[in-house]
């Protein structure tokens, strides 16, 4: 599935600088996110009560919230390609990776992932989510 998708994104950012990234399959560690919801579902279903931080979900302030992914969606060398230029003070509405779905990082030229409200909430170092 990964591969997959590597191959299609290639393809699409030939043709064009920003391309629709929700026509590409799904990480296969988005996939197993998506499973694990569903277990836990089932298992609710039958009467078992499981942790459901175990299974795809996480708790942020008092409510819980799908876990989308635990990788880039897309690979560090590739998404150095889709940065943003956006105003080091920090991005608006109109930034591109705002547009396109994704979040800012240290990949953008500008901002950085570090001076906008676009940035990812979880890991407090970049590091681990890029490896």
């Amino acid at each position: 599935m990964d591969d997959l998708r590597e191959v299609l994104y290639r393809e699409r950012t030939e043709k064009t600088k920003l391309p629709d990234l929700s026509t590409l399959p799904c990480t296969s560690d988005a996939a197993a996110q998506h499973c694990y919801r569903v277990y836990l579902q089932v298992q609710q279903w039958l009467g078992n009560d499981l942790d459901p931080t175990a299974w795809g979900w996480r708790a942020e302030n008092g409510t819980l919230t799908p876990i989308p992914t635990t990788k880039p969606a897309v690979p560090p060398e590739l998404q150095s390609r889709l940065s943003c230029k956006c105003s080091p003070q920090g991005c608006g509405v109109r930034c591109p990776c705002r547009k396109r779905g994704d979040v800012c990082g240290p990949w953008c030229a500008k901002c950085k992932g570090e001076t906008c409200t676009n940035t990812i909430e979880g890991p407090e170092d970049w590091g681990t989510l890029l490896d």
